[in-house]
């Protein structure tokens, strides 16, 4: 029996404890990715084979001619912007209250992140319930007159699962949030208390600028998704959404599964479309927040 040296025992156990993961990042990411960008220059109408940039001159013409696509992309733009600007403020707060709290910051953070470890279906189905049948029902009750469901509802239903993203995002978020505060030195706070730093000046002036790094990372992905999250329409509505409650990803999404494989090409020019107008955005996004960040 052959007896291998430790360190070749470790070498061996090392690769293939990482050979697993590897190989299935090498078949399901890179080459997926690579599949995606050959898939833009194919064709399965009467046989695989190669078009060149026809996909692209599609995907251009379908945007021009589709009333559709300017409602998504409208849709994807506004979601993008909303939610920005009702979590991320509220989120911060409640972090900061977490942090500051003690015992009872504990308990409201377990509170504000339970929802968030049911599965989505779970979350859709109680919100739907509450939203077509209890609150019309209490309203019902209150003032004698009949509502529709705030989903059904032509006027409500936008904003009722708009609401239900926000509710949804802030625990996540939240979390990261007070793990970002946990690690601010207490010498920095306790010497800020010292010279008489009130509760509303640590946050301004030494919680939000420890956390910017974090808010711009947050900031940036949450850009990357604008053309890719389908607002949950899925999960409310199936495949059937009303087109003016669509956005670009649930059109992707949705058109993947009811056209099937001919509609494959076209979906991959439009992402690396989408892709190529991205990337420099992002890169731009990634200077601009190193350049504010107020800890440099």
């Amino acid at each position: 029996m052959i007896r291998l040296k430790k360190k070749t025992r470790n070498i061996i156990f090392y690769i293939m404890l990482i050979s697993l993961p590897c190989l299935h990042f090498l078949v399901f990411w890179v080459g997926g990715k690579f599949n995606a960008i050959f898939l833009a220059f194919k064709s399965y109408e009467g046989g695989e084979h190669w078009v060149g940039f026809d996909n692209f001159r599609d995907v251009f013409h379908n945007i021009a001619e589709l009333e559709n696509w300017h409602i998504a992309i409208k849709n994807s733009l506004l979601i993008f912007v909303l939610n920005n600007i009702a979590t991320v403020p509220p989120t911060l707060l409640v972090a900061y209250f977490i942090h500051k709290k003690g015992r009872l910051g504990k308990a409201f953070k377990v509170i504000e992140y339970l929802p968030s470890i049911f599965s989505m279906v779970v979350q859709v189905t109680v919100y739907q319930y509450f939203c077509e049948e209890a609150i019309p029902t209490l309203i019902q009750h209150f003032t004698g007159k009949p509502m529709m469901g705030l989903i059904s509802g032509l006027e409500t239903r936008w904003w009722t699962i708009w609401f239900f993203r926000i509710w949804m995002g802030i625990g996540g978020s939240m979390i990261l949030y007070i793990n970002q505060m946990n690690s601010i030195s207490d010498s920095i706070t306790e010497a800020a208390a010292l010279d008489g730093v009130t509760f509303w000046q640590e946050f301004w002036k030494i919680t939000m600028p420890m956390c910017w790094s974090l808010f711009a990372l947050q900031f940036i992905v949450s850009f990357t998704g604008i053309f890719g999250g389908q607002f949950n329409l899925v999960e409310f509505y199936g495949l059937e959404s009303d087109s003016d409650l669509q956005t670009v990803g649930y059109y992707m999404y949705t058109r993947m599964l009811l056209g099937g494989e001919p509609a494959y090409p076209q979906l991959s020019a439009m992402g690396l479309i989408i892709t190529v107008i991205m990337v420099p955005l992002l890169l731009f996004m990634r200077w601009g927040a190193d350049k504010i960040d107020p800890m440099q």
